[in-house]
């Protein structure tokens, strides 16, 4: 039988880590490398593992934004070959998460991916997915944690830490049950 450990150290206080304030024009950092090559990134603030409880629709979130950032930036404009969508959640600071899109990209054409991103994400906001993007990103989730579940890897890195806090066992469980 395990036992919770009861000499854990309490969590970093709220507000020690905290997602950076917006800015209104993207930071430019100037590089060495070669002068026709660029990335761009945005990201938004989101919450911690333990207080999300949209990590699921966030999954399906960046897929769908994935997809589109494809259509357009690769496939209708030739811009990137590789555009990116991600999210994070922090299992050990409180409140701190991020979503982030990105890619490696023409200097020239940075604003392009700006203006394509701020367009999805306006047309997401506004219309929200359509039926078919919404099966072709929630098929293969449903169909990876079906499989993910079936593995020791999965207990084991969602049970890492459970008996310390006891939310890493409720979280997985809650992932579970969904």
């Amino acid at each position: 039988m395990l036992f919770r450990s009861e000499s854990v150290p309490p969590p970093p206080r709220t507000g020690e880590v905290r997602f950076p304030d917006p800015v209104s024009e993207p930071i430019s950092f100037p590089h060495k490398g070669r002068a026709d090559q660029g990335i761009a990134a945005i990201a938004w603030a989101t919450t911690d593992v333990y207080a999300d409880k949209e990590s699921p629709v966030r999954r399906l979130l960046t897929d769908i934004m994935r997809s589109r950032l494809m259509d357009k930036l690769r496939v209708q404009d030739g811009a990137t070959y590789s555009p990116s969508v991600s999210a994070s959640a922090s299992a050990t600071f409180p409140g701190y998460g991020y979503m982030a899109a990105y890619s490696e990209i023409p200097p020239e054409k940075v604003k392009l991916f700006y203006d394509t991103v701020a367009e999805v994400t306006r047309d997401l906001r506004e219309q929200g997915p359509n039926a078919d993007e919404l099966e072709r990103a929630r098929k293969p989730e449903l169909e990876g944690l079906t499989v993910a579940m079936e593995s020791n890897a999965y207990w084991l890195d969602g049970l890492t830490g459970a008996q310390a806090d006891e939310r890493s066992e409720e979280h997985t469980s809650e992932l579970q049950s969904r």
